[in-house]
């Protein structure tokens, strides 16, 4: 039913119409009335995330699977065999795509957060097989001007929290004390 269901993977196009995982069914078609809805295939999903970890094992012993084809790749140590860390990311996109005919999207960085900020940065922007590095120092270059909605947790009720207190861009989170955060969002408020 659309009163219950939320969207579990949204195209290119369909978030450029507004419509984003995590949001409510109903909500998507009145942001994209021309919207295809497809029922989610679990089965078919664990078979093509299993085949995209034999992948990823292949470029680094070290991953962590995050869920449904997504996962943190610790890259250390494999500049000897794969080149830099984007250039073992763009060959593993390749390896990926004509492997599995996936389209795969990457956030290089120096830890988990910067990374998946980055890759959800690239998923947002529409691109099928987007790449983006943050390069070590540029981080907060790179964060400041964001939506806060980009950060891991920062669910709805969180960021409607935020929007009260008028802060929408990450640079606008970052100058708030930890202290503050922690009397409106209470332990959460350390990891903001």
């Amino acid at each position: 039913t659309t009163t219950r269901s939320l969207v579990f993977s949204a195209s290119g196009e369909a978030r450029q119409n507004g419509v984003f995982p995590g949001m409510p069914l109903y909500q998507a078609l009145k942001n994209c009335p021309d919207l295809t809805v497809l029922p989610p295939n679990e089965e078919l999903y664990v078979r093509a995330t299993r085949a995209m970890m034999e992948i990823v094992s292949r470029f680094t012993p070290v991953f962590e699977p995050l869920r449904f084809g997504h996962a943190y790749l610790d890259m250390t140590g494999s500049g000897k065999l794969f080149g830099g860390v984007k250039d073992a990311a763009v060959k593993a996109q390749r390896e990926i795509r004509n492997r599995l005919r996936l389209d795969a999207n990457a956030g290089v960085a120096g830890n988990k957060l910067v990374s998946k900020v980055a890759s959800d940065v690239v998923t947002t922007s529409g691109e099928h097989h987007g790449l983006c590095d943050v390069r070590h120092g540029y981080e907060e270059n790179f964060l400041a001007p964001l939506w806060v909605g980009l950060l891991p947790g920062v669910k709805k009720k969180v960021r409607e929290q935020l929007l009260d207190l008028n802060v929408r861009l990450i640079r606008e989170l970052a100058v708030i004390s930890s202290e503050n955060l922690q009397m409106v969002f209470g332990r959460f408020g350390l990891l903001l």
